[in-house]
């Protein structure tokens, strides 16, 4: 008996993943025929069935992605580099993985009886401070790599300044993710505030945020990421690679960088991505409140941000309209196998295609983006929308009868949540399941488009 055992992946994509060619050298390789979207399947791996293990000794399986498109992702096991697994992305692609990388997962073998984690996953930092930010302390303005709990900070209370006192120091290294088709916020890039963006000696010199840090823009607390407008508040693409740190006081507070309010530290969820801490949020002071409301409601913040970058209501946003951009959608139908399907005709917001016999399910697909980088970073909607569907229908041609497809059904890939108004926004690649009775003659399938969006070339 070899080196081996069981591991269990999970798909955390919104597509079944199929397995296609697969085999082992030398060594015991099982892998499940399928992974369903948002489900765990089993794996079991054995080096050294031989009685030894070569640097060789290898495996893999690889998975088509049940998009509609025939990419694949392969799951390997190699001996070479310690026992372990890895994912190669042979020919799919996700934000942050581009085409052709190949991604540890994170497990190796411990040599005994299983297998040990070497790579966990670290959340995104919370909004942090990078290295170099003047933080204003009883002392003055300090480093705020410098600042050790037990200093006290000045904050801008109810009441005028007050002192309190710094309870916990995280710090961790961020690596900006350049893979294609990331937003600058999703990859990490900081947000640079110029001298004076909000004001004379406001900040007093440039200020570097991660972009969902808060500033204080009269008595609300709005996410940075929302006030970028490319020229003043800008992502610089200038620090792929930064430190970037954060101070917790006994309840939330707004505490001045470079002469800017900003937020001391609200506990959340990604305190895991801290790589060094000094001090106890255990001290915090329940329940903990925001010391501002987090406004992100664009009624609000437009305004702000327009006031900001020197625009009039109707100017153009820098920051967005920089690129190509298109209105066309490029709608289209795609089978499993990959094929796609041009529409016979668009014509009132009905967009027809003819199906031939023996389709099971089809996938809707289009351009997508996000309305925060096509229309303006004033809005708080990070979805890649597609097009927006209003119904869906199919008609047999040899019976001619006409039916209404669901597209409402959670369990569909490729959808988000639906709408109040009973329609449903793509996100770029939406599966469709037709009904029995038609799946086995040839059909007309018409969708109606209610809405699409502008989309980046």
């Amino acid at each position: 008996m070899g080196l081996g055992g069981y591991i269990t992946l999970y798909n955390d994509t919104d597509y079944d993943l199929k397995k296609g060619a697969g085999g082992a050298y030398q060594m015991r390789f099982q892998a499940p025929d399928l992974i369903p979207a948002h489900e765990s399947r089993r794996f079991y791996v054995e080096w050294g069935q031989s009685g030894s293990v070569a640097d060789d000794d290898s495996a893999y399986a690889d998975y088509v992605v049940q998009d509609g498109t025939g990419r694949v992702v392969t799951i390997e096991a190699w001996a070479r580099g310690g026992k372990h697994f890895q994912m190669h992305f042979k020919s799919y692609s996700q934000p942050g993985y581009p085409i052709g990388k190949i991604v540890n997962i994170g497990w190796q073998h411990d040599g005994t009886v299983g297998f040990h984690i070497t790579q966990p996953v670290v959340p995104k930092p919370d909004p942090c401070f990078l290295k170099g930010s003047l933080i204003l302390t009883r002392e003055g303005y300090k480093p705020v790599e410098t600042i050790t709990p037990g200093e006290t900070v000045i904050t801008m209370g109810d009441h005028g300044h007050e002192f309190r006192k710094v309870i916990y120091v995280g710090h961790s290294r961020r690596i900006v993710d350049a893979a294609e088709g990331l937003g600058p916020d999703e990859a990490g890039w900081p947000v640079c505030i110029r001298a004076d963006a909000f004001g004379p000696r406001t900040p007093r010199r440039d200020l570097w945020l991660t972009s969902e840090h808060c500033v204080l823009v009269g008595d609300r607390l709005i996410p940075i990421r929302m006030l970028v407008n490319g020229v003043s508040i800008f992502y610089d693409r200038r620090r792929p690679v930064y430190d970037y740190y954060h101070i917790a006081t006994r309840t939330h507070s707004i505490i001045l960088a470079e002469n800017l309010c900003t937020e001391s530290y609200l506990p959340g969820d990604n305190e895991a991505g801290f790589t060094m801490r000094q001090g106890s949020l255990a001290e915090i002071t329940a329940p903990f409140h925001p010391a501002r409301p987090i406004v992100t409601d664009r009624a609000v913040v437009e305004p702000l941000y327009r006031a900001l970058a020197g625009l009039g209501q109707d100017d153009a946003i820098s920051d967005i309209s920089a690129g190509q951009m298109t209105d066309d959608p490029d709608l289209h139908l795609a089978l499993p196998c990959g094929m796609k399907i041009a529409p016979i005709s668009v014509e009132g917001g009905i967009a027809l295609f003819s199906l031939g016999a023996g389709v099971e399910r089809v996938f809707i697909r289009s351009r997508a983006g996000r309305p925060c980088d096509t229309v303006g970073r004033f809005i708080d909607d990070r979805r890649r929308l597609g097009v927006l569907i209003g119904a869906v229908t199919v008609q047999d041609m040899h019976s001619r009868t006409t039916r209404e497809i669901d597209f409402q059904d959670p369990s569909l890939n490729g959808w988000h949540d639906p709408e109040q108004n009973d329609t449903r926004w793509t996100a770029g690649s939406a599966e469709l399941v037709l009904p029995e009775t038609v799946q086995a003659n040839e059909a007309y399938l018409a969708v109606r488009i209610v809405r699409s969006e502008a989309y980046r070339l």
